[in-house]
């Protein structure tokens, strides 16, 4: 039976490999769809190196792809924007503190993989995309995000009896089950639920009748609520904001979105069990000192220490190296004791603090630079593009950047696999406009950025 199993994924990987490979606009579908599979994409286990999964494969067939059209095909565009070059100076950066960071050839594997993501998130980022791809693309991610749904709900639903639940915990005694998908992480299930509404909210913005958006929307809103992940909950506020900001009538949507924000938690904190962690949590914004959470300050304190005393960085990967040598003095002389306030988790749970201790002045720099950049992007594409759909696609994408940024304040995950695809998207899409001659094609035309 294994080995039919196989055959079949053989194959199955033959056919995404060769349309993939024909054409790399369908591979970014391919690669969205297996970012989604997680455990049940992996193949086989690596020593040193962790699991090969379908994920690979499917970059890996887009990559060549990629290289053939570019070689191959003369009409083959490659946009350009100046935030490609931003980032490649913070991938190549990282490589260069490979020779001085405490994490030793440990982190040589992780600067690999951030390599590899840089080279999809180009490869994304340069591709011109015509209407009937934007919209086919909005489509997707939008089913996708429903189809995540539905598995959510069946997994709540059956209690784990195919995809194993995680649990958060609402006391010293009760949890909670969480809706996570087909990942072992529920945080990385909830991303996954949080670009499908950001691109459904956008739309919907716009498109306010229709009773099956609204339903689907309801639908994705639900689920990830279902994750318990309180910084994919952040994200999508964050995303939403952005999504109204960039459209019209600004003050009155706000004041809509904030009341069925607020009628939101009413309801969820009048639900058993859901309402206890709910209202535990919005006690802790007031005092987190009573929390788990303090954990999370005096790991960030650390992180600011590491930048203290090495104001250049310590290098790639090195805050989980020098954690426990930071977070002991992070935390107060009359509460040490062995394993006080010490977190078995040595990353900093945040991406701001970990650039800051891992890069320094020079992370400041770059992270300043490229959050100017993107502004800049949108300030630009506000004023310039009246294509309407390529202008809800894309203040999705930039809702989903910004979304992410919030993510990573307190889920640092840097190797999030959706959120360089999507930052790839914005990126292509922000680099193009609409003809504007007297012409009947609708399609669209590169914008190079000097």
């Amino acid at each position: 039976m294994i080995y039919l199993a196989y055959i079949l994924v053989i194959i199955l990987l033959g056919i995404i490999g060769w349309r993939t490979m024909t054409d790399p606009k369908e591979g970014v579908r391919w690669i969205i769809l297996a970012s989604c599979l997680d455990f049940i994409g992996r193949l086989a286990a690596v020593k040193y190196v962790g699991h090969i999964t379908v994920f690979h494969f499917v970059v890996l067939f887009f990559v060549l792809g990629w290289l053939i059209q570019f070689i191959k095909n003369p009409g083959f565009k490659v946009l350009k924007n100046p935030v490609f070059k931003i980032v490649l100076v913070f991938v190549l950066f990282s490589g260069i503190s490979l020779f001085y960071t405490p994490a030793g050839s440990g982190a040589v594997v992780d600067f690999l993989r951030l390599a590899a993501l840089f080279v999809v998130f180009f490869m994304v980022g340069s591709l011109e995309y015509s209407r009937q791809d934007i919209m086919e693309l909005r489509k997707y991610i939008i089913g996708l995000g429903i189809a995540c749904s539905i598995i959510a709900f069946f997994q709540m639903a059956t209690g784990g009896l195919v995809f194993t639940l995680a649990r958060v915990g609402v006391s010293k005694t009760a949890c909670i089950p969480r809706a996570a998908g087909f990942f072992l992480d529920p945080n990385k299930f909830a991303v996954i639920l949080m670009v499908g509404f950001l691109v459904l909210f956008s739309y919907l913005l716009e498109n306010r009748k229709e009773k099956k958006a609204i339903l689907s929307l309801v639908l994705i809103g639900s689920a990830l609520v279902m994750t318990f992940s309180r910084s994919a909950w952040l994200g999508t506020f964050t995303g939403c904001i952005v999504v109204i900001m960039m459209g019209k009538r600004v003050f009155r949507k706000l004041i809509v979105f904030m009341a069925v924000c607020v009628i939101t938690v009413m309801v969820l904190s009048s639900i058993p069990k859901v309402g206890v962690y709910v209202r535990h949590k919005l006690k802790v914004l007031v005092n987190i000192d009573e929390s788990g959470d303090s954990k999370r300050l005096k790991m960030a304190k650390a992180g600011v220490d590491m930048f203290l005393n090495r104001p250049l960085g310590i290098g790639w990967r090195g805050f989980p190296v020098r954690y426990y040598e930071y977070i002991v003095k992070a935390i107060p002389a009359a509460d040490r004791r062995e394993g006080a306030g010490v977190h078995y988790v040595t990353e900093s749970h945040s991406l701001p603090v970990t650039i800051l201790a891992e890069f320094g002045i020079f992370g400041i720099i770059i992270s300043v630079l490229l959050f100017l950049s993107i502004i800049r992007l949108m300030r630009y594409f506000k004023r310039t593009v009246d294509d309407k759909e390529l202008r809800l696609l894309f203040t999705a994408l930039a809702a989903i950047w910004w979304a992410f940024m919030a993510v990573f304040c307190f889920y640092s995950n840097i190797f999030e696999n959706i959120f360089w695809i999507f930052f790839g998207l914005l990126i292509s899409f922000g680099a193009m406009k609409v003809k504007k001659e007297n012409d009947e094609s609708p399609d669209i035309v590169a914008h190079v950025s000097q």
